[in-house]
């Protein structure tokens, strides 16, 4: 059963997306200690996408041949230190069409990106 999931999250497209920008352990992780940027976006995903709400929770999914788990279940559980991103998922099966509009509203930049990078940007 393991290998299985692990399958299917392999062949799993996953959209996950913060709810905020000014999140400062996002910057220094996510965003290689405030070199990279943050993009504000508007999503709309096509009915092929679903989407799932993130719980955030101290009791691990046990995984056996006798429970019910599924990658949709398993996307949707992280440990509650990771609260603070605060993010939302959109998931879908494999496929070679990314049917999901994207309207790039702004571009926050980090406060150590290089000048090369922000000329990139402008």
């Amino acid at each position: 059963m393991l290998q299985e999931l692990k399958n299917k999250k392999a062949n799993t497209h996953i959209c996950s997306l913060s709810k905020r920008l000014n999140i400062g352990l996002m910057w220094s992780m996510c965003a290689d200690g405030h070199k990279g940027c943050c993009i504000e976006c508007s999503v709309t995903p096509a009915t092929t996408w679903k989407k799932i709400k993130v719980d955030y929770s101290e009791n691990a999914m046990l995984l056996n041949d006798e429970n019910d788990a599924d990658v949709n279940k398993i996307l949707g559980v992280k440990s509650p230190q990771w609260q603070y991103e605060e993010d939302g998922r959109f998931i879908k099966e494999y496929s070679k069409k990314i049917d999901m509009k994207i309207r790039i509203n702004r571009i926050y930049l980090g406060m150590n990106m290089s000048r090369k990078e922000v000329k990139f940007y402008k």
